[in-house]
């Protein structure tokens, strides 16, 4: 796998990993917390190794160790942006499955590269991969460990389970009974994989198989998803159909992938089913990627948004992710892609806090990752602005850690001193 292209970092200071005695004090303007609408004006945040140590202003406290003191003025801090629907081994262009297809492992291995490096320059700290051919993402995993490259923190879902020549069938994932569906989860898990994805649908993209029907019965969701909790892992449901979603909802899933509603006729949104969903605590990932306000069709945007504000109002909690690496879909637009969760009646800092905290919650990580907040990883993007009140202005990336480790910053990072 090449070598990353410096010069899309500027590496200030070279790059180390976070270690208990090293630490950084963050001075923006502002920090927004990522929960519960807390907003701290001159905020201060305090990183050592890769934990969050202490949240507050500097008049509160002067903590009297070495550390960096990193000043980002003009800056809003934000917990990091975490992409719950992402492809890393598609590279966002004209044919990104015919491209996949023609391209060798290692060719594969370098595009994630490309694809995870820019995810994480433009705020995005987290991702949830969801599939890759021949279990590449969990080689491209143990390569960016052992390599040290920045990347973001990384789920995977390696070989989504499909039918034999359905959507994604290319990356290995084929399954013709419950018996080898159930097979097919234990191997993925004893590959690496955190999440189990089924394409209980067709797709638009790759494949045969209708979006408007279910591609597996009852007996075959109810193997594939209970070997995936017998093994620890949960599961996400590509489901465009509505007949789909309703399998996928019985099936116990705990993600639902776009969710789109349609039916060989037209569209069928469920409101009953909704209010299933929204009582259940199954998070609906829209996949609304920078494109989607513009979208016309039998799937407008006048007419996706009507159905995502009934889910809201029916108590469907949203994981922000933006199918990036389809067709389209480059993999540095989520901040562009945020904007189009107002429409759904979100502020701006509802919108913020659904991309970080509520999509962490939603992928099992609200325990490490998604808040500033003491004793969570410190994976943190300072922008210029305040995007709280305009989300446009999360697109103007100034500092970027993940795991306590500076891994862009257009801002000066001094060298470790003591704090007076």
């Amino acid at each position: 796998m090449r070598a990353p292209d410096a010069s899309a970092v500027y590496w200030n200071p070279p790059p180390t990993p976070g270690s208990a005695d090293e630490a950084y004090l963050l001075l923006p303007d502002r920090v927004v917390t990522g929960r519960g609408g807390r907003v701290l004006n001159g905020g201060s945040v305090l990183v050592r190794g890769d934990r969050i140590t202490w949240v507050g202003s500097c008049g509160e406290r002067s903590p009297s160790i070495f550390h960096r003191v990193v000043r980002l003025e003009g800056t809003t801090l934000l917990p990091g942006l975490i992409d719950a629907h992402t492809h890393l081994a598609l590279d966002g262009g004209t044919d990104p499955m015919g491209e996949a297809l023609r391209s060798s492992d290692d060719e594969i291995l370098a595009t994630m590269e490309t694809s995870a490096r820019r995810l994480l320059l433009s705020g995005v700290t987290t991702v949830r991969d969801m599939g890759a051919p021949r279990f590449l993402d969990t080689q491209f995993q143990e390569i960016a460990s052992r390599d040290g490259l920045p990347v973001p923190r990384l789920l995977l879902s390696t070989r989504p389970l499909t039918r034999p020549g359905g959507h994604c069938s290319f990356m290995g994932g084929e399954v013709t009974d419950a018996e080898q569906g159930r097979a097919k989860v234990i191997e993925n898990a004893g590959r690496g994989a955190d999440w189990v994805k089924i394409m209980v649908t067709g797709g638009f993209t790759s494949g045969s198989g209708s979006p408007h029907r279910s591609q597996f019965d009852d007996r075959e969701l109810d193997a594939m998803v209970g070997a995936a909790h017998l093994h620890g892992l949960p599961v996400s449901a590509h489901v465009h159909g509505t007949e789909g979603v309703r399998a996928a909802v019985r099936a116990g899933v705990d993600t639902l992938e776009h969710c789109t509603w349609f039916t060989p006729s037209g569209f069928d949104p469920d409101a009953a089913l909704m209010n299933t969903i929204g009582a259940s605590g199954i998070a609906v990932c829209p996949t609304i990627n920078h494109r989607a306000r513009a979208s016309t069709g039998s799937l407008s945007w006048a007419v996706r948004a009507a159905h995502l504000r009934s889910m809201r109002s029916a108590g469907v909690s949203f994981a922000a992710g933006t199918d990036s690496g389809i067709p389209g879909s480059p993999h540095d637009r989520m901040a562009e892609s945020l904007a189009a969760y107002r429409d759904l009646g979100f502020s701006a800092l509802e919108v913020i806090e659904t991309a970080t905290s509520g999509t962490a919650e939603a992928l099992r990580l609200g325990h490490l990752v998604g808040a500033v907040a003491p004793g969570l990883r410190a994976d943190l993007v300072a922008v210029r602005g305040t995007p709280d009140h305009d989300l446009s202005h999360l697109r103007s990336v100034a500092f970027v850690m993940r795991n306590g480790r500076v891994v862009g910053s257009a801002l000066p990072v001094p060298p470790t001193h003591r704090s007076e």
